[in-house]
């Protein structure tokens, strides 16, 4: 009887180890992308305004196009510390409210990458639509350069729209 108590004692103690070890494996995991995370944000919070953009194209050649270029000054992007996020439109004064999440970052020598996840009512309602996905989010490919953190570069994601079978856009932005 003893050595059955004994035996189950050793086992309980085993499986708490085990446990205790898992728990500290994940947290420290989950504390680094925590860390990684609250560092880029706060390398993204403030009112980014466009200064240029270009939409491209394949074309049915398979060549590259500009099909557009964006006037500069002409919309901005808030980011703010909780995650929320405001959309300026200043052609038809125009702002919009939502959040935004950071996914799959990555920092290195030069810069800090992610991708920018950003959502509001007017691209919830587009999700599964050309650039928006069908989560409702908008994603963007960004980049923080660490010798300039006032300016970011962003990629869309490719999509089709007719006449081709591949569009995206790049974008240039600059925090004031």
């Amino acid at each position: 009887m003893k050595t059955k108590c004994i035996y189950h004692i050793h086992s309980l103690i085993a499986i708490i180890c085990m446990t205790s070890v898992i728990m500290l494996l994940s947290c420290s995991k989950e504390t680094e992308i925590d860390k990684a995370e609250s560092k880029f944000i706060s390398e993204l919070v403030g009112k980014w305004t466009i200064k240029s953009g270009h939409t491209y194209a394949i074309n049915s050649n398979g060549v590259e196009i500009t099909t557009a270029t964006l006037k500069p000054n002409t919309f901005a992007h808030e980011f703010f510390a909780d995650g929320s996020y405001t959309g300026y439109e200043y052609v038809q004064n125009q702002t919009e409210s939502g959040t935004f999440k950071l996914e799959n970052i990555v920092e290195n020598a030069d810069e800090f990458e992610a991708t920018l996840a950003i959502t509001t009512p007017s691209i919830k309602a587009a999700a599964g639509e050309l650039f928006v996905d069908a989560d409702g989010y908008q994603r963007f490919f960004i980049g923080i350069t660490k010798s300039d953190e006032n300016v970011m570069n962003a990629k869309s994601k490719k999509y089709e729209a007719y006449p081709h079978k591949e569009n995206w856009a790049e974008f240039l932005f600059l925090r004031f």
